[in-house]
């Protein structure tokens, strides 16, 4: 059998003209492919192979067409058209094989191995953007994501990573778009709220450095802390209300235990007047004469101070009451300057004062007070008589509790072997007061 008859039917012919022409075509795009994937050694094949495909399309269309261009020529197309027709078969089946040999290779490669194209596409489908780029160079290597967000934070298309940089840096953005420093990285914040956390860092490469900038979507976490800034400026405004409530608290208290002390004054100076009375009528020694004068004296003194208690700062006018009364008072440290703190230390030693003088008899009060960041330590003791049992709380010192414990502190008493009054105050007072 020939590949064409006399008569000029090449039907035959030109089919295997066309479909050599299909395997050349293929062996170039596996040429192609098996240079993206950096395979070599395969193209020691796959070069021959496409050059015997070359060869064999441009034979068989010269013998087809008749068109020749030497002698030479003439005699390597006669040889080729001397050849058994099994021998052409044969030769087209194996380019066939050899050629989907190469396909399935180069395909379970793309599958299986780690590719540029793989790492490309990997990197593709990440939602933290990444880019890769060199001194003066556009960007060498980027993803969706990144693009995405340059897009969104300038509204064109990233070429080159240090421009990207220069516009952080002079904020060179769209209306919405913020940068904020976080040490050596940026957050980056688009107008639809969606927060980036950029870092950047030189990567090796070979013989050269690149460097690299990472975009990783924290928005969820930058939602939540914008939250909390929210709840702790609620929480701020609502301790402020609450520290307000407190020092009325305490001023309410305050009233009351003044009025307690007023109602306990006068009482005691009805007695008293009684007692002088009974005095004047009946007579007595000198040290019940003594004894009445201390304590109409201290009556008087409280009452004529009573009016100015409250235009007075409380330590001065303790201090000047003490003075009247002839108490001396030793303060080691230095008292708290801020209310609720100071009205609290000023009360205990108001109270400790009216013991000192009507029950110790004594005439000198000693106020120890120490601090660190958060408390303050006040120990208040006296000269005079030592109690001889347990000190019971009562009128005044129930009161001082209470105001104590309502600014957060404690206070506590000891009777032996002296009377000790001790109380510790936080710095801040509690907010929930």
């Amino acid at each position: 059998m020939r590949w064409f008859d006399p008569a000029g039917e090449r039907t035959l012919w030109a089919g295997m003209c066309i479909y050599a022409l299909l395997l050349f075509y293929g062996m170039v795009l596996i040429l192609a492919l098996l240079l993206r994937q950096r395979r070599h050694k395969m193209l020691a094949v796959a070069i021959p192979l496409t050059a015997v495909l070359y060869c064999l399309e441009q034979c068989i269309d010269i013998f087809t067409s008749g068109s020749i261009f030497s002698d030479t020529a003439r005699k390597i197309i006669d040889a080729f058209g001397s050849l058994p027709d099994g021998a052409i078969l044969l030769l087209l089946a194996a380019a066939t094989v050899i050629e989907a040999l190469f396909i399935y290779d180069i395909n379970r490669r793309e599958r299986t191995a780690i590719t540029p194209m793989s790492v490309k596409e990997a990197m593709d489908t990440m939602p933290m953007g990444i880019l890769f780029d060199a001194p003066g160079a556009p960007a060498l290597l980027t993803n969706y994501a990144m693009h995405d967000i340059y897009a969104k934070a300038t509204d064109q298309v990233l070429i080159a990573g240090v421009e990207f940089r220069e516009r952080l840096e002079t904020g060179n953005l769209l209306p919405g778009c913020r940068v904020v420093p976080l040490g050596e990285d940026r957050l980056l914040v688009l107008p639809d709220n969606m927060a980036y956390l950029l870092t950047e860092c030189d990567v090796p490469y070979e013989k050269y450095t690149v460097h690299m900038m990472t975009a990783a979507d924290i928005s969820e976490l930058y939602a939540k802390t914008r939250e909390l800034e929210q709840m702790q400026k609620h929480v701020k405004a609502l301790s402020e209300k609450l520290a307000k409530v407190n020092q009325e608290i305490v001023a309410t208290t305050a009233a009351r235990e003044i009025l307690n002390a007023r109602v306990k004054i006068h009482d005691t100076f009805g007695n008293n007047l009684l007692a002088i009375t009974r005095y004047l009528t009946y007579g007595g020694t000198e040290a019940q004469k003594a004894e009445l004068m201390a304590s109409l004296r201290t009556d008087i003194s409280f009452l004529k101070n009573d009016r100015e208690r409250k235009a007075q700062d409380e330590y001065t006018l303790l201090f000047d009451t003490a003075r009247r009364l002839g108490l001396t008072i030793h303060i080691r440290g230095t008292l708290p300057g801020e209310d609720p703190q100071k009205h609290i230390v000023a009360t205990a030693m108001h109270e400790s004062m009216t013991n000192t003088l009507r029950h110790a008899h004594g005439d000198t009060l000693t106020v120890d007070v120490t601090e660190n960041d958060s408390t303050y330590q006040i120990t208040i003791t006296n000269n005079g008589e030592q109690p001889t049992a347990e000190i019971t709380e009562k009128g005044g010192l129930v009161s001082l509790r209470e105001l104590c414990e309502r600014a957060g502190g404690c206070m506590t008493i000891r009777s032996v072997p002296e009377l000790v009054l001790q109380l510790t105050l936080k710095k801040e007072a509690d907010d929930g007061l």
